[in-house]
């Protein structure tokens, strides 16, 4: 079997339960010296029916980046934040994202030895078409292949990255891994939260968890 060539630790997501964001987020500050690195809101980390707010702290040399999430509370749905938290019992670690040199290779050979991706909306591949017919991104994979291996990128003047997430590892919606290439591109995929969000509540609605417990 080819080695999929599994490269370092990104970044690992935490996920806390609803207001803990904040009492979490100065705990890495005040007990481990580290800083706050990016933030965003529910106003952008939503789909209308879910949401949540992140906020990411790092160490002094910003080689460790630890993503904090809590869920919005704003929204009629449960968060993948939320659910998270109800089948884990607590807040933890939602997923570890490793980055690789060449992410395209190491999703094939993945997908060979039986790991199973988060499924993309076809929509976000013919948006994604009109969007780079209108930048001068160049890019090392086609939108086709993307669309084949489930990779979704976030891009801007000056470089992207590609992402892919895999399934949960267990029964429980929990645990996950993310596989990323970076591209002159240090940012966390803002670009595609909301496509990603409509993709994991596909799976919430059926696994019938994202209204009811």
């Amino acid at each position: 079997m080819p080695d999929p060539q599994i490269g370092r630790i990104d970044h690992v997501v935490a996920n806390q339960q609803v207001g803990d964001l904040e009492k979490v987020v100065e705990l890495y500050i005040n007990r481990l010296g580290f800083h706050r690195f990016w933030s965003v809101d529910d106003s952008l980390l939503q789909t209308g029916t879910s949401g949540l707010k992140s906020m990411v702290v790092s160490d002094f040399d910003e080689t460790i980046k630890i993503p904090v999430n809590d869920p919005s509370q704003r929204f009629m749905g449960r968060s993948q934040t939320q659910e998270f938290v109800d089948f884990h019992g607590a807040g933890g670690i939602q997923h570890v994202a490793i980055c690789v040199e060449d992410l395209v290779k190491t999703v094939r050979v993945l997908r060979q030895r039986g790991c199973n991706v988060l499924p993309v909306p076809q929509e976000y591949y013919e948006d994604l078409r009109d969007k780079l017919d209108k930048s001068r991104l160049d890019l090392s994979v086609s939108v086709d292949v993307m669309q084949e291996l489930d990779i979704v990128i976030d891009f801007d003047d000056k470089g992207y990255i590609l992402q892919i997430f895999t399934r949960p590892l267990q029964a429980r919606p929990t645990l996950f891994f993310e596989f990323m290439q970076r591209n002159n591109h240090d940012g966390f995929g803002a670009g595609n939260f909301k496509s990603l969000f409509a993709a994991i509540e596909a799976q919430q609605k059926l696994r019938g968890t994202l209204f009811t417990m």
